[in-house]
């Protein structure tokens, strides 16, 4: 497992499991991919499971603004399945993104489905 801080990345991969993150380091082969989860048993799961991808995936345990602002490189792509972009507060973890991110890159996140109003959405009867 590394540390909060792995070597620079040219694609910069998930903030929940490390299950996509890594099928990207095994099948479309970028320079780097790295997978940040706050959750250390997370990360020693992924660890075990994944090692042998050690040369393309990094495993970082810490919350992913925390990772974001100490990363001195940028990154292609940031996204976030299901995880940071629902429970780290969008004012700080958007714009720590943005800073994160190369001229032209990508964040891409999925959510939690909810109304403007912020109740949950329903399934329509």
């Amino acid at each position: 497992m590394n540390s909060c801080c792995p070597p620079p990345v040219e694609a910069r991969a998930n903030w929940h499991g490390a299950r996509p993150a890594a099928h990207l380091a095994a099948h479309h082969q970028p320079a780097q991919v790295v997978a940040v989860d706050a959750s250390p048993a997370q990360c020693a799961m992924a660890t075990d499971l994944y090692g042998h991808l050690a040369s393309r995936l990094h495993i970082a345990s810490c919350d992913a603004v925390s990772h974001l602002q100490t990363m001195t490189h940028a990154y292609d792509v940031l996204y976030s399945a299901f995880d940071a972009a629902d429970f780290t507060g969008s004012r700080e973890l958007r714009p720590t993104a943005a800073a994160a991110l190369r001229p032209g890159g990508r964040l891409v996140f999925s959510t939690l489905a909810h109304h403007l109003t912020g109740s949950p959405a329903q399934p329509a009867s």
